[in-house]
């Protein structure tokens, strides 16, 4: 049975002007969310997968109307980007990453928390809900936290992306060797749109 709990409060450190204009360049999407991906801490891992061998334990299932694009670079397995509703101004995307020393759960979680603001000044974290759930001998850790998204453009850069509305949709993985991240961001009504096939993608990798 799955467990539904809050993330604990924590400080939200990010300074980022709410009433800043929207940037809207893919591109920058794009930098953001390989910003969010958990920071490597044994060097290049291209390939390498400590949890069997060098053969991921995962399928990873296209799922209808998702676009399958090259994983831009060694440390995504998968990379897909999910075609933006009408009215929407980005494509959602989602990638599917490993490598050893991923870090905790807690630390990646909060860590993607704190790219959101919200509106009333709680720290995401306190918005964020979190479910666990024990399939095939692997935990699969998931969030959804919504709101205005500020990540880094590049990690230290100092320079942030300002897009209201948006949502993270994220599982960590626990293998008993090296963690898998699945992340999925986009502006919020697309999101929603492809809520669905993101859990049957989890749902369909073992």
């Amino acid at each position: 049975m799955k467990s539904h709990v809050l993330l604990l409060s924590l400080p939200l450190v990010l300074t980022a002007a709410c009433g800043d204009p929207p940037v809207r360049i893919r591109a920058d999407q794009e930098q953001a969310s390989q910003a969010a991906e958990p920071s490597p801490v044994h060097g290049d891992a291209a390939g390498s997968d400590s949890v069997h061998g060098s053969t991921s334990p995962f399928k990873f299932v296209e799922q209808e109307g998702w676009i399958s694009e090259p994983p831009s670079n060694n440390f995504r397995k998968a990379q897909y980007r999910l075609p933006a509703v009408e009215g929407d101004p980005d494509d959602a995307t989602l990638v599917v990453i490993t490598f050893p020393g991923g870090g905790t759960v807690d630390d990646n979680f909060t860590r993607w928390c704190m790219q959101f603001l919200q509106d009333d000044g709680r720290p995401s974290t306190e918005a964020a809900a979190r479910d666990v759930e024990e399939r095939e001998g692997f935990r699969f850790h998931t969030i959804d936290v919504s709101g205005r998204y500020v990540a880094e453009t590049q990690p230290g850069s100092g320079e942030r992306v300002n897009l209201p509305e948006y949502r993270l949709l994220g599982c960590v993985i626990e293998t008993g060797g090296s963690p898998y991240f699945v992340k999925m961001v986009g502006p919020a009504e697309t999101m929603e749109r492809w809520q669905a096939s993101f859990y049957a993608f989890l749902k369909a990798m073992v």
